[in-house]
């Protein structure tokens, strides 16, 4: 069974703003190729909340994220990735409930679960792509700094203090886990579950290789640093005052200037 949009049977993605619909077709075929008309379909979709279809293939944008629009017949079926986009353009504000200083922001690619952290411990989340925001207890008043999810439960922020706090169920609670650093951190990013770096203070970069039970620290630079990234576990870079880029080939074992 092929989905189609118009006379495009080549469609694998397409875009709908909310409060939109779009009509879609699809055409079973016989073991030898040949469309078999007038055949029962059954139309769904993976996330109501986002998109919405009738047994006919007309589909609605309900919510901003993304879902996948699914056809099936006789145990076969076909999907198309539909992205659900606000109904306004450019950058619009949300309410977020909050009046602090918010620090990072951290989004799952199905831009509807994310995650904000700002000063005094503040953690925000959403799960409708930031239309409502709710606070979440950090049972910390360090400021955090940054915010990263490995997957769609497990989370980090870090924040002033070596501050490092874990999440396992989408920040419902977090633990404070011990870095045995002091100084402020302020960037994280994990590579893969039990993998991850930290940088903050006095060019103090942390290294994780158990899912953030132990860290190793290491001083490269007096400069502080603001900002991580890796490509991959081996291949990471580190930014900061003064000009400064680190970069590493070794998973994090030692630094260049």
């Amino acid at each position: 069974v092929v989905i189609a949009f118009g006379a495009d049977t080549t469609v694998v993605a397409d875009t709908l703003g909310i409060g939109f619909t779009q009509q879609y077709s699809a055409t079973p075929f016989d073991q030898s190729g040949n469309p078999v008309p007038g055949m029962p379909l059954a139309w769904r979709t993976t996330i109501t909340a986002v998109l919405r279809a009738n047994n006919t293939g007309r589909v609605l944008g309900v919510g901003e994220g993304g879902a996948l629009l699914i056809v099936e017949i006789g145990g076969v079926a076909d999907t198309l990735d539909v992205l659900v986009l606000p109904g306004t353009t450019g950058w619009f504000p949300q309410v977020s409930n909050s009046t602090g200083v918010l620090n990072d922001v951290f989004f799952h690619s199905d831009g509807r679960h994310g995650w904000v952290v700002g000063n005094g411990g503040e953690i925000l989340a959403t799960t409708d792509a930031g239309v409502t925001w709710t606070r979440q207890a950090s049972n910390t008043l360090f400021n955090l700094n940054a915010v990263w999810f490995t997957d769609a439960d497990s989370g980090w922020a870090v924040g002033n203090a070596g501050m490092a706090l874990h999440t396992t169920d989408r920040g419902n609670t977090w633990t404070p886990m011990p870095t045995a650093a002091s100084e402020n951190l302020r960037d994280v990013v994990f590579a893969n579950p039990d993998t991850g770096w930290a940088v903050g203070n006095s060019g103090a970069i942390l290294r994780t290789l158990n899912f953030g039970a132990t860290w190793e620290k290491q001083n490269p630079t007096p400069s502080p640093l603001y900002a991580v990234a890796f490509f991959g576990t081996r291949l990471g870079w580190a930014v900061g005052d003064n000009g400064v880029i680190l970069g590493t080939t070794d998973y994090g074992v030692t630094w260049t200037v």
